[in-house]
């Protein structure tokens, strides 16, 4: 079951994320058979809402350094794929399927995650970064000569989130507190959802909603920590 959807504590740029990749997990999921289908519109609406209330920000003096770490991600992202796909070929048949095992996880993000919205591929590369700590990818990584890229994407975004969350905190966030009624409706389709999956595995057996159970779980676990 999904234990806990109380993210009050959690920041506003991160709760973003949070839902974002929560996006990508039910987009994953075959929504007729689950019988989720219904909510996965109400759903994607508050989350394009919240991104709009986020981007009323006016522009501030981190405007600027915001568009220059973002074209460093963007820079070090495309080049840690590009050098994997360069590896797949590669004629020491070990180093190949090293650049395939990081391919594999690359291909969960979707094509040209350097295209999407600026929360939303901030939650993308933060769990990039998360699954390739696993001692096999970490490996794998060494061996296609990729590590340099993705500590250098790592500072990147780092750099990223912490200013971005400084331009939030100075303009007190978004005018007339509309990101605030944004969030606040994405947290009731949100639980709206959580609650519909608890209730179908009740009735259909928990085995049909365990891969999403668990990813959800998993999400708010490493956001609330």
């Amino acid at each position: 079951m999904i234990h806990r959807t109380d993210l009050r504590k959690v920041r506003q740029m991160e709760y973003f994320q949070v839902m974002a990749t929560i996006k990508r997990f039910l987009e994953a999921e075959n929504l007729t058979e689950l019988e989720l289908e219904r909510l996965k519109p109400e759903f994607d609406t508050a989350l394009e809402e919240l991104d709009k209330a986020l981007k009323g920000l006016k522009k501030s003096e981190y405007t600027e350094v915001i568009s220059e770490f973002d074209h460093k991600r963007d820079l070090f992202l495309t080049s840690f794929i590009d050098q994997c796909n360069l590896y797949l070929h590669f004629p020491t048949e070990e180093v190949a399927q090293a650049a395939k095992k990081v391919s594999l996880i690359i291909e969960k993000y979707g094509k040209n995650p350097q295209t999407r919205p600026l929360q939303e591929e901030t939650g993308i590369i933060v769990s990039l970064l998360q699954d390739l700590q696993a001692s096999e990818l970490k490996q794998a990584v060494e061996k296609i000569r990729a590590t340099e890229w993705i500590e250098a994407l790592r500072v990147a975004n780092d750099n990223f989130i912490v200013t971005y969350e400084r331009r939030i905190e100075e303009q007190g966030v978004v005018k007339s507190g509309e990101a605030k009624e944004k969030r606040e409706e994405m947290q009731k389709i949100f639980v709206k959802v959580c609650k519909r999956i608890n209730a179908l595995a009740e009735i259909n057996g928990e085995a049909k909603y365990l891969n999403i159970i668990n990813n959800i779980n998993q999400t708010v676990k490493k956001a609330l920590s």
